[in-house]
């Protein structure tokens, strides 16, 4: 996947017939991109949306969401064919070529990890002009969703900062960035199992570092505001801002992005809104998390290794307080 990487077309101010003739080909190098791509990702298959499930034999169980580039998703539930399991399935929009790329990443990355803190992929379907990826069913919600409905303690909060952590160590080690870690995109389940979702934007780095903006503004580290070539560190940047957000009950500088984003280039990082409420060790592990200086900042190997995360609380814990705050969240939704 780190062969899929564009470089942006500046055009000249030209005639329009040169170009659309740069853009032409632009388009088709594209295209012998995407047919690679697609072909590594290679448990998608074209299928006849008559033999499969349909939209109005699933249940929906997630509001439409907005995915990274314009496009949106939306997340069902259902039942496998011949299985008593349930699967999520993800429906996004699959006309566009840059929807088509994102599409396949998403699917390559997924099919290729094995860890309890990663989605684990099941297979994908191209119906039409949608691509409808089966996923595993977590009952619960997002850390966003959680964040919003309880005050969260140290215990438990180091307890999600460890197994995130976890998964990003996992997806580090493999070579890669996830590139969009944001609260939306960190899955909790009543079972206490913590899972990183939505690899869209993910990308190889084996063969270098990249220097352009992607992702979400509010979890978006400096270097990256910068367009500073930038490694994996920005997933420990923003898997720090998604544990500030537990904190507070809301993400920085929650009233403007913009504000959020020049704050946050000019090298101001964010700071607990209640700092006398949390212990030095917890204060401290943030700290590091959001260290400006991508070139100091500590790997997800290095923070798993800090004090901070022996307060963690015991998985029996946490399923319980996960349980209450999905619970009172489904109630919610129902007007009851």
């Amino acid at each position: 996947v780190s062969d899929f990487s564009f470089t942006p077309i500046v055009l000249p101010l030209v005639s329009s017939s040169v170009v659309q003739d740069t853009v032409n080909k632009f388009v088709d190098e594209m295209d012998d991109h995407l047919i690679v791509l697609k072909e590594e990702a290679s448990e998608i298959k074209e299928v006849d949306i008559a033999k499969n499930t349909r939209k109005e034999e699933i249940v929906q169980i997630g509001s439409t969401i907005p995915k990274a580039g314009g496009g949106f998703g939306t997340v069902y539930m259902t039942k496998a064919s011949g299985q008593k399991q349930l699967v999520a399935i993800k429906l996004m929009p699959h006309k566009s070529r840059k929807e088509q790329k994102m599409n396949f990443s998403e699917c390559f990355y997924l099919k290729e990890c094995n860890h309890p803190n990663v989605v684990s992929f099941k297979e994908a379907h191209i119906v039409a002009n949608e691509i409808w990826v089966l996923m595993e069913f977590l009952e619960g919600g997002t850390l966003q969703e959680a964040s919003k409905t309880s005050n969260f303690g140290e215990p438990t909060i180091a307890y999600i900062a460890r197994e995130m952590l976890k998964g990003v160590k996992y997806v580090h080690e493999k070579g890669w960035a996830h590139r969009d870690i944001k609260s939306a995109n960190v899955m909790m389940s009543v079972k206490g199992d913590v899972k990183l979702i939505d690899f869209g934007l993910a990308r190889d780095l084996k063969d270098g570092q990249v220097a352009h903006m992607c992702g979400s503004p509010f979890w978006m580290p400096p270097e990256m505001i910068k367009r500073i070539p930038h490694g994996n560190s920005v997933d420990i940047w923003s898997s720090g801002i998604c544990l500030l957000e537990l904190m507070d009950g809301e993400v920085p500088n929650k009233s403007s992005s913009i504000k959020a984003m020049f704050l946050v280039g000019v090298g101001d990082a964010p700071v607990p809104k209640r700092p006398d409420k949390w212990s030095f060790k917890c204060k401290k592990f943030i700290e590091d998390m959001l260290e400006v200086n991508h070139l100091k900042r500590p790997s997800a190997e290095n923070l798993l290794k800090k004090d901070f995360l022996n307060s963690a609380c015991d998985r029996k814990d946490i399923c319980k307080i996960l349980l209450s705050i999905f619970y009172q969240n489904t109630l919610s939704k129902e007007g009851l």
